[in-house]
């Protein structure tokens, strides 16, 4: 006890109570500082981080076809949102809230008795009567909807919980939609009152004039504006634009005081115009939906190229959807089986495996095939195989020459011919004509196909490639093939932009061969013992359908129907490509799911539009045009 009470411990004590005093008085300055000193300067440095820059949208570009119809537009909407100053009344603002206010309007040039009073009538309540008029909504009617939604003060036989729970329904800063997606002149209308804490959000809609018809092209946008799907995507950055700002004052809960003016004006985005043709995209749209109703097919799609130029004239899918109304997208109908879907090709492949077959030097289109096994029947056993290759076809030549097989379709004769000359020549000349790769196209999510390549070809393998199986390809890659056949080997680039010059091109056949293989196709629809429905009337066409049966889980016994062709076969102009999905079967019609039966009027219904619309003078001489009628 007698330690406790020695010296030391008063000296303890009185440092202690030292430190105390000096913490003490260092805070006293420190107060003194801020609050007189610095009162001024950290006041006006409060307010300047008051104001704020609020980004404002940049009009979308315009997507218009090759002549300027417009495919996708943006429409100006205004969405009106406001903050708890529209439900309370004004207040007089304190003597040191007027002169930091004061200074901020002389950092901001403007007239400071003008700005304070300005900010001193926040607190819009009495002005509800006129902004009911100004939003074209009754009186009583807009003062029910804000009362219900944040009331500045608890209503008669209203809680303190209730009244807070509505008043949370605004929030702390401009959130309550006191008018959605105006047109602009009404919104300026509402603006012009100067109501604080009424801010404008300036918003474009993205419209499609023609829907459906171009649904899966040009692709949509989400709300915000942003390309989601197809062109929209593609060109997203292109047809963005630069945002602008817009310099606001805020208050401390974020509310908005005053409008200061655009800071920075917003760059609108660039238009994009296409190379597709509106006209020739709703034939090809209208004689596709047809088809699928007549067909009951699950999908189909068609594709037009320009063969001088490589441009896509009109690029078409069904079923499709009303880019307009967001209820009505589902993805099955936004889907772009042209550009996405890898299919085999069946018989439409059969012209490539020829071109190989001429190009190794073996073959003459004048040669012939014998087509009958040691029993007598068309069919061919290859090795790699349970079942035997044979003919659908009934009739015709047993030893028919080159240009025969591909007018009867023999897969039989194609199978041999491929055993003689190899799976190489053949694959190689596919992957010359762009299968088994990218396009030049970029489009989002486009498929590549697949070109199968082995170290070791067997029989099963090799003739499956000549005549259309075990490849797959999207139409659109089909249709640069066929376009490449159609301009004597030189192929160009495929673009879905319109083209102020013509692309050089590759050569990647031969003229010769290609010209002798457009001959060959010529006689598929013109010469064939069956009248082909591919036909043009007045015109001259070279074509070829196909039939693949399906080998996915689930669809046994489902086919797929194409046909792909160019027209006027002497010097074409066009390259059209038809498949139709699973088209249905037909009792006691052994061929109507057959790309000849539902594929080929599709085309001679495109192909004959397309000429007649791009006004290409018929190249069939009047009495052959009476025979082939016959």
């Amino acid at each position: 006890m007698k330690g406790f009470t020695g010296t030391a411990f008063p000296a303890r004590l009185r440092w202690v109570v030292a430190l105390f005093v000096l913490a003490l008085l260092v805070l006293v300055v420190e107060l003194f500082n801020v609050q007189w000193l610095q009162r001024d300067e950290l006041r006006l440095e409060a307010s300047k981080q008051a104001v704020r820059d609020r980004l404002i949208a940049a009009p979308r570009g315009m997507i218009v076809d090759r002549d300027g119809a417009p495919l996708a537009v943006s429409t100006t909407q205004v969405t009106l949102q406001a903050g708890r100053l529209l439900w309370e009344e004004p207040r007089p603002l304190k003597r040191d809230e007027k002169r930091s206010l004061s200074k901020l309007a002389e950092q901001l040039g403007l007239d400071a008795d003008e700005f304070v009073k300005r900010i001193e009538a926040q607190g819009s309540r009495a002005r509800w009567e006129e902004l009911a008029a100004a939003l074209g909504e009754p009186p009583d009617a807009l003062r029910r909807r804000l009362e219900n939604v944040g009331p500045a003060k608890p209503m008669e036989g209203e809680t303190d919980k209730a009244f807070a729970e509505r008043v949370n329904k605004v929030g702390t800063r401009n959130a309550y939609p006191l008018a959605l997606r105006l047109p602009p002149e009404r919104a300026a209308a509402v603006l012009s009152l100067k109501i604080p804490d009424i801010v404008a959000m300036e918003q474009y809609r993205r419209y499609y004039p023609y829907g459906e018809t171009t649904a899966q092209l040009i692709g949509r946008v989400d709300h915000n504006g942003h390309g989601q799907e197809g062109l929209e995507k593609m060109f997203d950055n292109w047809l963005g634009g630069t945002p602008g700002k817009q310099r606001e004052l805020r208050d401390g809960n974020g509310r908005v005081l005053e409008d200061l003016g655009i800071v920075q004006s917003p760059q609108a985005g660039k238009d994009l115009r296409l190379s597709i043709d509106l006209r020739l995209q709703n034939l090809a749209n209208l004689e596709l939906a047809r088809a699928l109703e007549q067909s009951k097919a699950t999908w189909g799609c068609v594709v037009l190229v320009d063969v001088g130029s490589g441009e896509i004239l009109a690029l078409a899918n069904q079923p499709t959807y009303n880019p307009n109304d967001r209820k009505a997208y589902n993805p099955r109908a936004a889907r772009n089986h042209a550009l996405l879907d890898n299919i085999e090709p069946g018989s439409t492949i059969k012209p490539l495996s020829m071109l190989a077959a001429l190009q190794t030097g073996r073959w003459k289109p004048q040669d012939q095939v014998s087509l009958l096994n040691a029993a007598g029947r068309r069919e061919l056993m290859v090795r790699g195989r349970k079942s035997p290759i044979k003919d659908v076809a009934i009739g015709g030549p047993n030893e028919p020459n080159l240009t025969q097989i591909l007018i009867e379709s023999s897969n039989v004769g194609i199978s041999k011919i491929a055993l003689d000359i190899g799976a190489e020549p053949i694959r190689e000349m596919m992957q010359r004509l762009g299968l088994g790769q990218g396009s030049s196209l970029g489009f989002p999510a486009e498929q590549f196909g697949k070109l199968p390549a082995h170290k070791r070809w067997g029989e099963s393998e090799t003739t499956n490639l000549a005549y259309g199986y075990g490849l797959e390809v999207t139409a659109v890659q089909l249709a640069q093939a066929y376009a490449t056949i159609a301009n004597d080997g030189l192929m160009k680039p495929l673009t879905l932009l319109r083209q102020s010059e013509i692309p050089q091109g590759e050569q990647v056949i031969d003229k010769t061969l290609a010209k002798t293989v457009r001959g060959m196709l010529q006689q598929v629809v013109h010469g064939s013992r069956m009248r082909s429905l591919a036909r043009v009337e007045g015109y001259r066409v070279a074509g070829k359908s196909g039939t693949a049966d399906k080998n996915e889980p689930g669809k046994k016994g489902k086919t797929r129907a194409l046909f792909a062709g160019f027209a006027p076969a002497d010097a074409p102009r066009f390259a059209l490509v038809v498949v139709l999905d699973e088209p249905e079967k037909i009792p006691g019609k052994r061929t109507a799911h057959y790309g000849g039966a539902v594929a080929a009027p599709v085309f001679s219904k495109v192909m004959e539009g397309t000429l007649r619309l791009m006004q290409v003078p018929p190249d069939m001489p009047a009495a052959r045009l009476a025979g082939a009628s016959n």
